[in-house]
C-alpha cells in the first residue's frame, strides 16, 4: 500500500528529527550508529532497525537512529552491528521488545498523523 501524502509528510519529519536527535557533535554530525562514521544529519539516514514495513514500529525512536547511506541503503543495514548499538544504547531486551512490537497490529487514523507531524516539528524545533 502507497503512503498518503501525510504519512510522507511524517515520514519526512521523522527523519530529520531522528538525524538531528543524533547529531550530537555540534548540532551537525553525528555518528553512523553501525559503523561509526561521522557524517552531516543532512547525509545520513533514519536507518530503522526493524524494517518500515512493520507500521506500528515505524515511528519508534528506539528503533530509528543516525546512519550513513553506505551502512543503510547499501549493506543491508547492518543487523549485527546495528544489534549491539541498540544493546549498548538500551541494554539487554532492546531487541525482543522491538520483535515484540513490530507484530502488534497498528493503524495510523488521519487524526494520529497530524498529531504525530506536529509533535515532531515540535521536537526539531528544540534540537536547533
Amino acid at each position: 500500500m502507497k503512503p498518503s501524502l501525510s504519512e510522507k509528510t511524517l515520514e519526512r519529519f521523522h527523519s530529520e528529527y531522528i538525524r538531528r536527535r543524533d547529531a550530537t557533535i555540534n548540532k551537525e554530525y553525528g555518528r553512523c550508529c553501525t559503523c561509526n562514521k561521522i557524517i552531516h544529519w543532512k547525509d545520513g539516514d533514519a536507518g530503522h532497525y526493524e524494517k518500515r514495513q512493520h507500521t506500528n514500529i515505524k515511528y519508534h525512536e528506539r528503533n530509528a537512529h543516525l546512519q550513513c547511506q553506505q551502512c543503510n541503503r547499501f549493506k543491508g543495514g547492518m543487523q549485527a552491528e546495528y544489534a549491539l548499538f541498540l544493546e549498548r544504547k538500551y541494554g539487554l531486551g532492546i531487541l525482543q521488545e522491538l520483535d515484540r512490537l513490530k507484530w502488534i497490529p497498528r493503524k495510523l487514523s488521519p487524526l494520529d498523523i497530524a498529531g504525530m507531524i506536529e509533535g515532531y516539528k515540535e521536537k526539531i524545533k528544540k534540537l536547533k
